[in-house]
């Protein structure tokens, strides 16, 4: 899944090679909204990560199921959340750079 919602790094690596002589001149045209718009989303998940959450319980209810609870203004802050968000959760002493999407 994650590779391929990553393919548009080649996309973007085909276009700037697509041109004249090997290199296009109007590639910023088509790299300079979308290209701000992703370095900026990774800008914000990164400082959105470094937040440190309140566990207030971690317990498998069934094999495959486990149940979280945590402390809310530590977790998600002033606006809140809705049922059915998802927040991404991470286990810095297991593996630190691997999330896990969980159902609020």
């Amino acid at each position: 899944f994650w590779y391929s919602h990553h393919l548009f790094v080649f996309y973007f690596l085909i276009t700037l090679l697509h041109g004249a002589g090997g290199w296009n001149p109007n590639f910023w045209k088509y790299f300079l909204v979308p290209g701000l718009m992703y370095i900026l989303e990774r800008i914000m998940r990164y400082c959105r990560g470094r937040r440190h959450v309140i566990l207030k319980s971690a317990m498998t209810m069934e094999p495959n199921l486990l149940s979280i609870a945590m402390d809310k203004k530590s977790a998600f802050g002033e606006p809140g959340f809705n049922e059915g968000q998802y927040v991404f959760v991470n286990c810095p002493s297991v593996k630190p750079y691997e999330w896990h999407p969980f159902t609020i």
